[in-house]
């Protein structure tokens, strides 16, 4: 798992400017983060974390249930939940952005299905996890659009991610090619 161009090591313990972090500890703007969705990792993530992230798409409904985990870990350590923040690794396609060519790594372990979203559906997916407390988002797009689907996502889906999903969404108004 990366954050933030570093990856989270899985290694028992490491130093990290002077002091030893347990295994799936790192930094991420300066919070101590863990991502997992085990029951241990997330006995640690109680005890020394500031962030905690869940990956890949995880169904909302599983996404409550490890969150109610934590909650539970805090309880008893004493440690208040909500200090903790919370982070979703989403992947996610749109429909209005080319898809790219397949990564170089698909050439040997396979093309990546992509399940591609409207604005609306993709606002939809996202508020999922806002409406569980998700503060902190780290997004892969496909391959090859990723400047695309970030200026897409930022101009089409991010405000109807604030703003009530009913409104009407007309056509996608024209975008500068990056």
């Amino acid at each position: 798992m990366r954050a933030c161009g570093r990856a989270i090591t899985s290694s028992s313990a490491r130093a990290r400017g002077g002091r030893r972090l347990p295994r799936g500890v790192d930094t991420v703007d300066g919070a101590r983060a863990v991502g997992s969705t085990g029951d241990q990792v997330l006995k640690i993530a109680a005890r020394h974390s500031q962030l905690v992230n869940f990956a890949w798409n995880t169904d909302l409904k599983v996404y409550t249930e490890r969150l109610g985990v934590l909650e539970n870990h805090c309880k008893k350590l004493g440690v208040d939940y909500g200090s903790i923040r919370k982070s979703a690794g989403l992947h996610l396609a749109l429909k209005d952005v080319e898809a790219g060519e397949p990564t170089p790594y698909e050439r040997y372990s396979g093309v990546k299905k992509w399940e591609r979203k409207t604005a609306k559906e993709a606002a939809e997916f996202v508020r999922g996890y806002v409406d569980l407390g998700v503060s902190h988002f780290v997004t892969v797009f496909p391959y090859g659009s990723e400047a695309e689907s970030a200026e897409y996502f930022m101009e089409e889906v991010a405000p109807m991610i604030t703003e009530p999903i009913t409104r009407e969404k007309t056509e996608p108004k024209a975008r500068e090619t990056l």
